[in-house]
C-alpha cells in the first residue's frame, strides 16, 4: 500500500520526463530505492519498539529495587541498557544498584557513562560523589558534589551540601566543612545527619556550646535512629 502511495507521489514528474527518467533510473532502480525507503521505515520502527522495551525492562528493575529485590533489578536494568544503552537514567539507576551492592568501582564506571551521554545529570553527580567517598577519594568526592550543586537545576542540594561537608571532614578542611553543613540545614532544617555531623565540627573546635546545642537537635530528629543514638553518647561526654 505504501509503496503504492509513493509512485503516484513521483508519477507527475515521471511522465513529464518519461524518457530521461528511464535513462537514468531503471525499473531496479526504482525497486531498490522504494525497498530502502522501506526499510528506513522498518528501522525507525524497530528502534522505537526497542526503546520501549527498555522502558519496561527499566520500570520492572525498578520495582525490584524499590522493593529491595537487588538481585532481580539488576538483570533488568542491564537489559534496559542493553536495549537503550544511550539513556542515562538506566545507566544512573544501575549504578544505584552497585552501590548498594557495595561494588563501587563498577558503580562510578556507570555513573560516569551516564555523565558523559548528559554532563548535566546532576543526581549522576551526586551519586558518583558517593561511590567515590565509599572509597575513601574524598577530594574526588567532593568535586563530584560540587558538580552537581553547580547545576541550576538540580533540587538534592540539602543532600549534596551534606555529603560535601562530610567529605571536607574527613580532608580535615574544618571551616569549609562547617559552611556546607550550614548550607544544608538552611535548605533542609530537619536533616538530623547535617546537625551531628554540624556537632562534630564545633566539637572538635572546642565549641561546646554550639556542640551540645546541635547534638541535642540531631537527638530530637532521630530519637530512635543511628544518628540520634550516637548524638546521646556525644552528649554524655561533653556532659551538662
Amino acid at each position: 500500500m505504501w509503496i503504492a502511495k509513493i509512485f503516484n507521489m513521483l508519477r507527475p514528474s515521471l511522465s513529464n520526463r518519461a524518457p530521461e527518467f528511464l535513462a537514468r533510473f531503471s525499473l531496479v532502480g526504482l525497486t531498490g530505492f522504494l525497498f530502502a525507503l522501506g526499510a528506513c521505515a522498518t528501522t525507525r520502527q524497530d528502534v522505537q519498539v526497542q526503546k520501549l522495551q527498555a522502558r519496561s525492562s527499566f520500570e520492572i528493575g525498578m520495582g525490584h529495587l524499590r522493593e529491595g529485590k537487588l538481585g532481580s533489578a539488576q538483570p533488568a536494568l542491564e537489559e534496559a541498557i542493553r536495549l537503550d544503552p544511550d539513556q542515562p537514567l538506566y545507566l544512573n539507576s544501575l549504578g544505584l544498584v552497585n552501590l548498594e551492592l557495595r561494588r563501587f568501582g563498577d558503580a562510578k564506571a556507570l555513573f560516569e557513562q551516564a555523565i558523559r551521554i548528559d554532563p548535566n545529570y546532576a543526581d549522576a553527580y551526586h551519586h558518583l560523589g558517593v561511590a567515590l567517598a565509599e572509597s575513601g577519594r574524598w577530594s574526588e568526592a567532593a568535586q563530584a558534589y560540587q558538580r552537581a550543586l553547580a547545576i541550576p537545576a538540580y533540587r538534592n542540594r540539602a543532600s549534596s551540601y551534606h555529603n560535601l561537608g562530610w567529605a571536607y571532614l574527613n580532608q580535615g578542611r574544618d571551616r569549609d566543612a562547617e559552611e556546607a553543613f550550614t548550607q544544608s540545614l538552611q535548605l533542609e532544617p530537619q536533616l538530623a545527619s547535617s546537625h551531628y555531623h554540624l556537632g562534630l565540627v564545633y566539637e572538635k573546635a572546642r565549641r561546646l556550646p554550639e556542640a551540645r546545642e546541635t547534638f541535642k537537635r540531631a537527638e530530637a530528629l532521630d530519637p530512635e535512629g543511628p544518628i540520634g543514638r550516637a548524638a546521646r553518647e556525644h552528649l554524655k561526654r561533653l556532659g551538662p
